[in-house]
């Protein structure tokens, strides 16, 4: 049985965006949750 966890924040994408705020939910200390639907993180950029 998986231990549960709380997060207090979800994010929903991983381009530039999302990596962006999880950088700064993980250097306040905030425990997060990030979904993606592309194959890989930041996908779109080139």
């Amino acid at each position: 049985m998986k231990p549960e966890v709380d997060y207090l924040a979800v994010i929903i994408g991983a381009g530039v965006g999302g990596l962006g705020i999880a950088i700064a939910l993980k250097r306040a200390g905030i425990e997060d949750l990030a979904f993606e639907t592309a194959s890989a993180e930041a996908a779109t950029v080139r």
